[in-house]
């Protein structure tokens, strides 16, 4: 499949080859003599694997050979997130970037990645590798075929859209074959009638088939089922500009993915046009069977943990803990809206720190111990109380809404940084919410300890706990419906309203300073 990009262009200088399929289309691009190759891959084994640099692997250098550089091919390997490399690389370099089959198809069938973001496939992405390209250049992806084919190509058309070309579809090709590998080149510019004609005459040689192409000849279009309708209908309803309404009357949803919802795998309709945003959740979440039985798990098993202590201490002194009721729910919301931003920033920052596995190793602990320190300095200021809240709160809520309206513009606008200045930059925007975060449950601990004799705070802590698993839990339904960015000001505002049950208790925490 990666032969038809190349196969257009018969002179071209530089390629971009995005995680390499066993090295497969280094051997490709040496075949038709390329001068540079840049080979990206986020896994470092496969890397190794293909520069001969497995100890494990005695054989490895013979393998090693077919994919390095040569006479007339240099190949260079780079240990890195795709559009993080392409960010501080000259926009307009390569005349092929090529990403092939990143997925496996065991995986992808059997639903087990129906919860996993993908931040490869969103329209952000697709227009990084757009914009690495030449005038001229092609962008090919190649893909399972079905409604995931259908959901990718709308992506593409849509970038397209956002980069200002009038007719996206004059831009894009999409060849098949009969296995359901799907193939989208896209060209930064025009499709000639002479290069479709040419890459007919490939697909002839080579037993695949044109589904979608500028200057096709509709009766002549070869019936291929993406998802519930056919390659036929998605070109008829291109003619007559009516794809979007084609794309909201299907039984699957593929509409364009993006870095906000980048849940590329969930393609059942969730919702439809007039429906309200809660009925929207709701459906999400009935239809995640998975986190429908991990939810209903979770909350059982919470119901039990909190109720257990209490029993058992009834049961052993012949009564409970003094427990002040009316500050349970500040508890359960403020876990609820903790674990709901902790997520929404992983999130936010995995692409900005290189992948989902730096933002667990930087951002994660950045939030928590920011956030311990918040809650250490609580007790420490001598600020009232209500103070102190207003103070936290009012900081979460703006670093809320600030992150609403400005993460993926402030984010696109620091990429260029090397890496070691990203992560800094990531610590020092997210310490801040963390210690903001730590305030309100240290000043409410305090609160309860005033009160009571303090043996409640073990259970407080647990409720808090509990609804952090819930909320993580809950994650993925609300952002499939929302998006992080609204789903980040929400959590926000859910602190304001845990505010509510807590203000009683303030001037019990003044008294305690």
């Amino acid at each position: 499949p990666i032969l038809y990009s190349l196969s257009i262009s018969r002179s071209y200088q530089r390629c971009f080859d995005y995680r390499s399929w066993g090295g497969l289309e280094i051997l490709i691009g040496k075949y038709f003599k390329a001068d540079h190759i840049d080979a990206v891959d986020i896994n470092l084994d496969i890397i190794n694997i293909l520069t001969g640099k497995n100890a494990n692997d005695p054989n490895s250098k013979v393998y090693s050979s077919f994919t390095s550089s040569d006479v007339n091919t240099k190949v260079s390997f780079h240990n890195q997130e795709g559009r993080s490399f392409l960010s501080k690389n000259v926009s307009g370099k390569y005349d092929i970037v090529q990403l092939t089959g990143v997925d496996l198809f065991s995986a992808l069938a059997s639903g087990g990645m129906i919860l996993s973001e993908n931040y490869l496939y969103t329209q952000e992405a697709l227009g990084y590798y757009y914009d690495a390209l030449k005038a001229g250049g092609y962008m090919q992806i190649c893909y399972w075929g079905g409604p995931y084919a259908l959901r990718l190509f709308t992506t593409s058309l849509e970038m397209l859209k956002a980069k200002g070309i009038e007719i996206p579809e004059c831009s894009a090709v999409v060849v098949g074959d009969d296995v359901n590998m799907t193939n989208i080149i896209i060209k930064k510019g025009l499709f000639s009638e002479s290069e479709v004609v040419e890459i007919e005459k490939t697909c002839a040689d080579d037993s695949f088939e044109v589904l979608f192409a500028p200057y096709m000849n509709i009766d002549s279009a070869v019936y291929t089922s993406w998802g519930d309708i056919s390659t036929k209908d998605y070109l008829l309803a291109s003619r007559n500009k009516s794809r979007e309404t084609l794309i909201d009357s299907l039984i699957y949803n593929v509409m364009p993915t993006h870095d906000d919802k980048p849940f590329f795998y969930s393609v059942l309709r969730c919702s439809g046009k007039g429906d309200s945003v809660f009925k929207n959740i709701l459906t999400s979440f009935f239809q995640n069977k998975i986190v429908l039985a991990l939810t209903v798990i979770g909350i059982i098993l919470s119901f039990m943990l909190i109720l257990l202590p209490l029993i058992v201490a009834r049961i052993k002194s012949n009564h409970t803990p003094q427990i002040p009721f009316g500050i349970l729910p500040f508890f359960g919301i403020v876990g609820l809206a903790f674990s709901l931003i902790e997520v929404v920033v992983l999130q936010k920052f995995a692409i900005f720190v290189g992948g989902p596995f730096y933002s667990m190793c930087i951002v994660l602990p950045t939030i928590l111990i920011s956030y311990s320190l918040g809650a250490l300095f609580a007790t420490k200021l001598k600020v009232s109380g209500l103070g102190l809240l207003v103070i936290s709160i009012g900081g979460i809520i703006l670093y809320s809404f600030l992150g609403y309206l400005f993460f993926d513009e402030v984010f696109r606008g620091f990429f260029y940084l090397n890496y070691l200045q990203r992560i800094l930059l990531a610590i020092a925007a997210i310490s801040p919410l963390g210690f903001f975060i730590g305030f309100p449950v240290s000043v409410a601990l305090e609160a309860v300890k005033g009160e009571t004799d303090g043996r409640a705070v073990p259970w407080l802590w647990s409720i808090n706990s509990c609804a952090n698993v819930v909320g993580a839990l809950l994650f993925v339904p609300i952002s499939q419906t929302i998006g992080f960015n609204l789903l980040l000001l929400v959590s926000g505002c859910l602190y304001v309203i845990a505010l509510f049950f807590l203000l009683p208790y303030i001037q019990i925490f003044r008294i305690r300073q």
